[in-house]
């Protein structure tokens, strides 16, 4: 069972109400997220995921080496310079361990992990079962973040 903000889903405002539960009210003003991976080497990073198939929709600056880019597939990626994210906006990016993880879903688990590891990735796991449900395997970009291909093992009704 959920847990909630308040003691019965009666308690919270009619607003908040979500299937028996409190939640946070939905903010209007945000929209199209976007996780930006930190990168020692943007350029050669943006590379992998473009061998991919991921396309590149922005770069700054256009000439030179690229401190940021963003990059699409059906959602977006945005990788940023480690040395620039210290610089430009005085943060301390974390930029080692498994900190973040990119899942792409695919209809065959076997081949996606084949084909990160043609491009670059390290692998980390091979493909299994979980959940009784998906095949997941793991590998890791050039700048060490984990990918997960993710494929449903669930027939499809037609």
């Amino acid at each position: 069972m959920p847990s909630c903000a308040f003691t019965a889903a009666n308690d919270a405002p009619a607003e908040l109400r979500t299937s028996g539960c409190a939640s946070i009210a939905r903010v209007e003003m945000f929209k199209s997220p976007q996780i930006v991976l930190f990168s020692r080497d943007v350029a050669h990073t943006a590379e992998f995921y473009r061998a991919l198939g991921f396309e590149e929709v922005f770069r700054t600056p256009r000439e030179g080496t690229p401190i940021h880019i963003d990059l699409v597939l059906d959602g977006s990626i945005g990788l940023a310079s480690e040395a620039s994210t210290r610089k430009d906006h005085g943060l301390d990016p974390v930029v080692a361990g498994q900190r973040a993880a990119v899942i792409l879903w695919t209809e065959d688990t076997p081949a996606a992990y084949s084909r990160l590891q043609e491009v670059g990735a390290t692998p980390v796991k091979a493909p299994e079962p979980w959940l009784d449900r998906l095949l997941i395997a793991w590998a890791e970009d050039p700048d060490g973040h984990l990918i997960q291909v993710v494929q449903s093992t669930v027939e499809r009704a037609t």
